[in-house]
């Protein structure tokens, strides 16, 4: 697991406690492998970005690769999950947790 993944899920233990971290449910392995049917044609990135917001510059490649966006998903359970709604997704960005799904 990487490091940013386990600062990530100390970040969400702290924003609940008593709740604990748990492995998200996967849906998609008795999906169908075949590749979706698409009905439409959409013009390329780079072709909207100019479109839609002009003259923002492109990334650098090591930019892209890097990346900007540290926002993780921790998926937690509280302590009495069978008797309550169950689970919550635990947003955590730049170090602290900024919102909750679920």
């Amino acid at each position: 697991m990487p490091a940013d993944d386990e600062k990530a899920r100390e970040i969400a233990r702290r924003s609940k406690p008593n709740w604990r971290v748990v492995e998200p449910e996967r849906g998609l392995e008795d999906a169908d492998a075949a590749p979706p049917h698409s009905d439409a044609q959409l013009p390329d990135d780079a072709t909207l970005r100019r479109k839609y917001l002009g003259g923002i510059r492109e990334l650098e490649p090591e930019e892209a690769e890097r990346g900007i966006d540290d926002t993780t998903l921790v998926e937690m359970e509280p302590p009495n999950a069978e008797k309550t709604a169950g689970r919550k997704r635990v947003i955590v960005s730049r170090g602290e947790t900024i919102g909750e799904q679920g």
